[in-house]
């Protein structure tokens, strides 16, 4: 089998003086094989997130956080014959069972045993004559994690005077990820594992603003504001030449431990 390249893919957002919203946002992608930075793009703030932005080879591996689960990036990464580790919600995107009936989101989850990964085969309708073949694997969050979670969702919607759905709030108690790695070689829990190694960009981005002070901009001025944050951006890189990778951590609030693989021989 061919090695893949881990890339890390997420974008952040920076604000000039005296801005109450977005002004630019920074795409960025991290090759964790080479560990380097490999794509950087800067847009204003109508600059959605999406891996259509980037281009990919048969040998990546894409890991993304929930906004880029949308069935035209993941047909953009499947289509170059790389492969995506993807979180994903109850709404991110539509999914059904391989024979096209509608999946039930909030019931597949439930069916999860306690402290284990699952998985479940889905597909995505890219559209009207194709479809998209993935894997969702869950993993039930540990009750303070999931806790977590349900705050940050009820926060929300007393912030925008909506009411939570309930299924939404039982659905927060659950990791989700959709990947188009085949089943047979990489198991469910070591796709979370994997996926795991997308903290690592937020840890550079949270580096990148706390230290390097890249999300305060001196200037209003477009030109001024684009070669402002490029020459950061240009020292950022050569610092990471001189730094260490950080850890990646498990979102989920708990170590999976480890167990027998029921694996077909070769």
């Amino acid at each position: 089998a061919n090695r893949l390249r881990l890339r890390l893919i997420d974008a952040t957002t920076v604000a000039r003086p005296g801005s109450t919203g977005i002004d630019w946002r920074l795409h960025l992608s991290m090759d964790v094989t080479r560990g380097m930075v490999d794509h950087i793009e800067l847009t204003d703030a109508g600059g959605a997130e999406s891996l259509t932005r980037f281009s990919f080879a048969s040998s990546d591996l894409v890991i993304a956080d929930r906004g880029y689960a949308k069935a035209k990036d993941l047909d953009h990464v499947s289509r170059a014959s790389a492969f995506f580790i993807v979180r994903t919600s109850r709404h991110s995107v539509k999914l059904e069972h391989p024979d096209g009936r509608v999946f039930d989101f909030v019931e597949a989850l439930n069916q999860l045993p306690e402290a284990a990964a699952g998985e479940f085969a889905v597909q995505i309708r890219v559209s009207s004559k194709y479809v998209l073949p993935c894997r969702l694997i869950g993993i039930r969050k540990s009750e303070p994690a999931a806790e977590r979670t349900r705050s940050k969702i009820l926060a929300e919607s007393r912030k925008k005077g909506r009411i939570t759905d309930p299924r939404t709030l039982e659905s927060a108690g659950f990791m989700t990820v959709l990947t188009n790695l085949p089943q047979n070689q990489i198991p469910p829990a070591q796709v979370l594992d994997l996926y795991r190694f997308r903290w690592q960009i937020e840890m550079n981005f949270k580096d990148r603003k706390s230290v390097l002070e890249l999300d305060t901009l001196p200037a209003k001025d477009p030109a001024l504001a684009h070669t402002y944050l490029y020459a950061k951006l240009l020292g950022t890189l050569l610092i990471d030449d001189l730094t260490s990778r950080y850890l990646s951590f498990s979102p989920w609030g708990y170590k999976i431990q480890p167990r027998a693989l029921d694996v077909a021989p070769s």
